[in-house]
């Protein structure tokens, strides 16, 4: 059982250090925040009321164009993460899922060499720590794999 965790666990930490390098924002110091908002964000924060805590540009779907992969908190216990996608009609917001609730860190690689790239989110909550490996099929979110998402989210 232990083998099998500390195996899994070094995976996570390969991919994690093998990701690419996706530009990841905390909305807390981040100068697009202050006025400088990518045209995804100001979508997001004109239809939504909440507000991103991070996020990450990167093309998942191999456009051309930069979508937009974020994390916001719903309540005080709650972070949620979607995808603001750039299409040729405009943008379109994914349905969301749960994240991480602290730490968290969001990346996108290309794992298995085919469009949509793949989006890794790891954090924690109250200790607890998971990561999870999501792909964007359909507007939706899915979990391709995941360890521990349950207890940090």
């Amino acid at each position: 059982m232990m083998r099998a965790m500390t195996r899994n666990f070094l995976i996570v930490l390969l991919i994690i250090c093998l990701a690419g390098c996706s530009t990841q924002r905390k909305a807390d110091n981040n100068p697009a925040k202050v006025g400088q908002e990518t045209p995804a964000l100001q979508y997001w924060r004109s239809n939504n009321s909440y507000s991103p805590i991070m996020w990450i540009e990167a093309d998942l779907d191999n456009d051309s164009r930069m979508d937009t992969v974020l994390i916001y908190r719903e309540t005080a216990d709650k972070c949620m993460l979607c995808v603001v996608l750039n299409t040729v009609g405009g943008f379109v917001v994914s349905e969301s899922t749960r994240a991480p609730l602290e730490n968290q860190i969001i990346q996108s690689k290309d794992i298995d060499q085919k469009p949509p790239v793949e989006i890794i989110v790891s954090g924690s909550k109250n200790g607890k720590y998971g990561y999870g490996i999501f792909r964007l099929e359909n507007n939706q979110l899915i979990d391709l794999f995941a360890d521990g998402m349950n207890d940090c989210c």
